[in-house]
C-alpha cells in the first residue's frame, strides 16, 4: 500500500513487519520495560512516527517501535526509505537518530506544569514514558522551589524548650523515624552540593526515597483521595472503578 508521493517528500509506504531487517551493528537497546511503553503508546497515540529504512528494508531508526508493534501483532507498520543515504551515512544516522534527542534538556517548572495538568485531567501519565516516583519527584521539586509556595509541614523544625531528658537510648518502634530523620538529613545535605554528578545522583536517590515514603503512606491511609501522590491517587482510582465495573 503507497501513499501518493508529494514534490520533493519520500512516500510512507506500509510494509510488512517481518521483511523489515534489523541493523546488525544496532548500538541502541530496549529492556522489555521499554517496549513494552512504546507498544502503550502506539496503542493509545497510534503509529505516528514511521520506521526509517533503507531500500532493501534494513532498520536505520525504529528498531524498538518495529519490536514494539510485533508485540502487538500488528502485521504492517509504515515506514519511509531514505534512499538519498549513502551506506556510510545510513550508518552515521542510526547513531545520531539516536543521540541527537538525548543532547536536548527539558524545562523542569514547564514539565511540572504539564506533568501535573495531565493528572488533573486523569489521563494516564506514564503514557508519556515518565515513571510515577518520576513524576512525582519533579512535581515536588518544582513546588520545592517556587518561592511563592508556602512553607510544607516537614519543612518546619519544632524547637522543644525544657531540661534535657535522657532517654537511654531509642526505643525499638523510634528507630525508623530516627533513620528517616537521619536519611532526609544527609539528603538535604547532599543537595546543597554544587558539583552536577551529585546534583543528579541527589535527584535519583531521592526520587526512589520520596516513591519508597508515599508507598507507606499509601499504605497506611488506603484511600486514593488521601494518597500524597496525584499520579498514585489517580491510578488507584482506576484501579478501583475497574474493579467496580468488573462486579
Amino acid at each position: 500500500m503507497r501513499n501518493p508521493e508529494t514534490a520533493g517528500q519520500p512516500a510512507i509506504v506500509d510494509r510488512f513487519v517481518n521483511e523489515l531487517k534489523p541493523y546488525a551493528r544496532n548500538a541502541r537497546t530496549h529492556s522489555k520495560k521499554q517496549l513494552k511503553q512504546i507498544a502503550a503508546s502506539i496503542e493509545r497515540f497510534g503509529f505516528t512516527n514511521p520506521v526509517l529504512v533503507s531500500d532493501d528494508g534494513e532498520i536505520i531508526a525504529g528498531h524498538g517501535r518495529v519490536e514494539a508493534a510485533k508485540l502487538l501483532g500488528l502485521k504492517t507498520v509504515p515506514t519511509i526509505a531514505l534512499s538519498h543515504l549513502s551506506a556510510t551515512e545510513r550508518r552515521a544516522y542510526v547513531l545520531a537518530d539516536n543521540k541527537l534527542a538525548l543532547n536536548a534538556g527539558w524545562d523542569r517548572d514547564m514539565l511540572a506544569i504539564e506533568l501535573q495538568g495531565l493528572i488533573d485531567l486523569e489521563f494516564d501519565v506514564e503514557l508519556t514514558g515518565f515513571g510515577i516516583a518520576e513524576i512525582d519527584f519533579i512535581i515536588d521539586d518544582a513546588k520545592s522551589a517556587d518561592p511563592a509556595q508556602p512553607d510544607q509541614p516537614e519543612d518546619d523544625v519544632l524547637v522543644v524548650t525544657g531540661p534535657a531528658v535522657s532517654l537511654g537510648g531509642p526505643r525499638h518502634d523510634e528507630a525508623p523515624q530516627i533513620a528517616l530523620h537521619t536519611l532526609t538529613a544527609r539528603i538535604m545535605d547532599l543537595r546543597s552540593l554544587t558539583t552536577t554528578k551529585l546534583r543528579a545522583e541527589t535527584a535519583q536517590f531521592k526520587a526512589i526515597f520520596d516513591h519508597g515514603i508515599r508507598h507507606q503512606k499509601l499504605a497506611l491511609c488506603g484511600m486514593a483521595e488521601l494518597c500524597p501522590s496525584p499520579a498514585i491517587g489517580l491510578k488507584l482510582r482506576r484501579g478501583t472503578a475497574s474493579r467496580g465495573r468488573k462486579a
